[in-house]
């Protein structure tokens, strides 16, 4: 099994970018990841405002919320 520090110090790259577009936790990496993947599975609702209302509603945040993460989560690191 591997160390946490050997863990850090092989991605350690990966979570400087991360935290440089916004993403300043693991936590917050899942939340963003789960939101969007819920965006993603109602693609049968046309209207994005709608769907993103959807979303927001199903995970309890705000619409802004879900625009940030599925802004966030298209990013180029």
């Amino acid at each position: 099994m591997e160390r946490v520090k050997d863990f850090i110090s092989e991605n350690l790259e990966y979570l400087y970018r991360l935290d440089r577009v916004g993403v300043k936790s693991i936590s917050a990496a899942i939340d963003y990841l789960t939101i969007c993947e819920e965006y993603e599975k109602h693609k049968f609702i046309q209207s994005p405002k709608e769907r993103k209302g959807v979303v927001a509603s199903r995970f309890k945040v705000s619409v802004r919320k879900v625009e940030q993460a599925l802004s966030l989560l298209h990013q180029k690191l």
